[in-house]
Formats: structure tokens, sequence, C-alpha cells
């Protein structure tokens, strides 16, 4: 799948779409964007703020901080004084209007999907029926902040090469506010492991193409399931998630290649399809607490 991470207007002087005037129909262009064929995900930093947007896609947002300002949703015509707390989620129909306006909002993230990726996402939680979508936000559980935090590190923190970590954060982002529409208490189905045939199926897939990005979707699709299914039968299965595997699998590759061979450590990174030299070196610090460099050394001596 390709991926790119786009920088737009990240600076507050450029992030105004005036309330009293047109109503843009696209998502603004601040902050940081990735765009992928199954949907569009962006990260803008705090900074005063005013928008006046018909929403283009459904749109998943987690707030960090706590909001204060105007803000009046489609039909509400009244600009309503709005206090939010911190780490909340919220979900916006395609084609709902919004105008807000604050003088200095919290960072925040989105994901914008289609309603077919929306439903989709719905028939792997829930046994039939319809998604009736409609402007929701509130507080949410901490696993779900959690998965927040994460997304925002994978833009600010240099991960952006590691698209099959986006496409779990964007599934379980959708999820989360799926259920909250439903007004579930937040605990997902059970699914069974899958089967020895199928797991070998997925581990022959990413074995293939360590070397490369590689995403969920594109496992999913090769053993004919959707991706939050497969990602829940997956972990089940292994023990790990589709993103920790794939990470573990790069790693071994990385200590191998460390180990036996003279190659410059970003020439390891890249081909063990990590996005950069200090990329692998995070992974290496997180998992084996040390650096490659370090790792090498050790059977040098």
């Amino acid at each position: 799948m390709d991926a790119a991470l786009q920088l737009a207007n990240p600076l507050a002087a450029h992030r105004c779409v005036p309330m009293d005037g047109e109503v843009i129909d696209t998502l603004p262009e601040w902050g940081w964007r990735v765009d992928t064929t199954r949907y569009t995900a962006k990260y803008t930093p705090f900074g005063p703020l005013e928008i006046n947007m018909r929403s283009p896609m459904n749109v998943i947002g987690f707030t960090f901080g706590r909001y204060d300002g105007l803000r009046a949703i489609d039909s509400d015509k009244a600009r309503r004084h709005v206090e939010a707390t911190a780490n909340y989620l919220s979900f916006t129909p395609s084609g709902c209007e919004v105008r807000m306006r604050t003088q200095l909002n919290p960072d925040y993230t989105i994901i914008g999907v289609s309603d077919e990726y929306l439903q989709s996402v719905h028939d792997d939680l829930y046994d039939g029926g319809r998604l009736r979508p409609r402007y929701m936000s509130g507080a949410v559980h901490p696993r779900i902040t959690e998965i927040g935090q994460r997304f925002r590190r994978w833009f600010r923190f240099g991960d952006a090469g590691d698209i099959t970590l986006l496409d779990e954060l964007a599934l379980h982002l959708t999820a989360a506010a799926i259920r909250s529409l439903r007004e579930c208490d937040g605990i997902p189905p059970d699914y069974p492991p899958l089967p020895s045939n199928v797991l070998q199926r997925a581990v022959d897939f990413v074995e293939a193409r360590l070397t490369t990005k590689v995403s969920v979707f594109e496992i999913a699709q090769t053993c004919h399931m959707s991706p939050y299914q497969f990602s829940r039968r997956f972990s089940a299965a292994a023990g790990l998630s589709p993103h920790q595997y794939v990470m573990e699998r790069r790693l071994v590759k990385a200590r191998n290649q460390l180990r036996h061979g003279d190659a410059a450590i970003a020439d390891v990174a890249y081909a063990c399809g990590f996005a950069s030299h200090a990329h692998l070196t995070r992974s290496f610090q997180k998992a084996l607490g040390t650096t490659p460099s370090v790792y090498r050394s050790s059977f040098r001596r």
C-alpha cells in the first residue's frame, strides 16, 4: 500500500476557515497528513483554530487536551459555548456541517473513512444491522486513550514509515467510535484463533515482504478476511498483534545481519524494512535494551 506522510500547514496563523465565511467541503490543509486507499489520517498540533466545514467523509477524532470555545453542529445554528475534557473521542458523519472557534485548540488526530469502510468494520463487530452514523463526542476508556497517544507518537516521533502500526491504530479508533455510537460497553466480541494453515499463510506472506512496507490490510486480504477480524484472530493464535509480529521478525533479520555481515547500520535498517537508521535504533532499544552498534560490537571482540 502506498502512503506518503505530508506536511501541510502546521502553523497557527494558517488555521482559520472563518465561521461566517463560505463552508468548505474538504479537510483543512494544516498539520500532518497521510492518505491511503482506505482512510485518511491527520495530526494537528495545538493552537488557535476556526473552522466552517461540511465533512467530506466520516471523521473519527481524538482530542488530547481540554477544549473551550464556540461550536455549532449541522442544523444547530446557535453557537454554543462548549467545554470538553481532555482525551475525548468524537465522530462526525459524512455531510455534517461543523463550525468551531477556540483560542487554544488542543492537539488532535483524526481518521477519515468512507461509508463502506465504516460499515465493514461494524460488520466485523456485530452481526447484521446497519450503522446509523450521527455526531457524537465524549470521554473514552483509558484503553482508547492509549491508542490515541500511540497514534500521536506515530506522527511526532518518526515512526511514519511503519504503515502496519498506523493500519492497526486506524482500525481500533474506528471500532471505538462504532462501539460508542452503539452505546456499547466497549468490549469487542471474542474471535477464535486462526486455523494453523491460515496462520502459516499469513506468516509466509510477512516473511516474503520483510524488506518492504507491509500492511494489515494486505496480510488480511491474503487470508480472505477483513482487517479487523484478521487482527483479532491472528493475535489469538500468535500471542502478538500483526504489527508486533512484523517488528519481531524484522528485528530477528536485523540481528542476523549485524552478527554476520559488515553492512552499514543504515543499510541493515533499510534491508530489514525499517524506515530509517533511527527507526531501527528505537526498535532495538525498546526490544533489547541496547543499540545496533553496541549489539554488533559484542560479537566482534
